[in-house]
């Protein structure tokens, strides 16, 4: 029975995955329908579909299948996003479960390695930012 559960939730994944893949080329398709919704006071001449091409695609499509790529795009951006909030709310659902199974001595040390890993990041990102405004000045 855990074998299935394990396989259903493989399986949930993997195909949440794809949809991720597929959303970030239409993700720029959702930006164009933003700008499209605006009132016609505010546009300035009519926009046309926009998206990001699938990788190897822009050398060998025409600007007619540029344009139908970008419709197809824009159709499935709505369900695609719809997938993307169904998946993050699974995943913090999963997460939630995963933490309940630890013991609370168990959740205070993952919290804790959390708060290490965290106060690293922002110590590693400080000198960065200090060598770039360095390099920055004459």
């Amino acid at each position: 029975m855990i074998a299935d559960s394990r396989k259903r939730l493989v399986v949930v994944l993997a195909s949440m995955c794809v949809v991720l893949w597929l959303s970030a080329a239409g993700s720029s398709a959702v930006a164009a329908e933003t700008a499209e919704a605006k009132p016609a006071a505010e546009k300035k001449a009519p926009a046309k579909p926009r998206g990001r091409l699938p990788m190897y695609y822009s050398a060998v499509v025409s600007p007619q299948q540029r344009e139908q790529i970008y419709a197809i795009q824009a159709k499935y951006a709505p369900q695609i996003e719809e997938l993307e909030k169904q998946f993050e709310a699974l995943k913090k659902q999963r997460d939630a479960e995963v933490e309940a199974v630890l013991a609370p001595e168990q959740q205070a040390k993952v919290k804790e390695a959390r708060l290490a890993a965290e106060a690293k990041r922002k110590q590693a990102a400080q000198p960065k930012a200090a060598k770039e405004e360095t390099s920055a000045e004459p």
